[in-house]
């Protein structure tokens, strides 16, 4: 379990609408989206708690999003 907090606008948009609790689904060490392709990896697809929503968030350098704790976070 993750719980991510909002950076930028369409980060604290995201958690206002889909909670800050998030499951984690996936561990890539890189991904294919337009959205992150600057982004350094690791990335991991989260599952929002409260709605279902699914997103892929870098671990080290998201622009949207900090994550503020978790216990998949120890294993970088």
């Amino acid at each position: 379990m993750l719980l991510l907090e909002g950076i930028s606008q369409h980060g604290k948009n995201r958690i206002r609408e889909h909670g800050a609790e998030w499951r984690v689904v996936a561990t890539l060490p890189s991904i294919q989206a337009a959205s992150h392709a600057r982004l350094k990896g690791p990335f991991v697809s989260v599952v929002s708690e409260r709605t279902g929503d699914r997103r892929w968030v870098s671990w080290t350098d998201d622009p949207d999003f900090s994550i503020m704790k978790g216990e998949e976070r120890s294993h970088e």
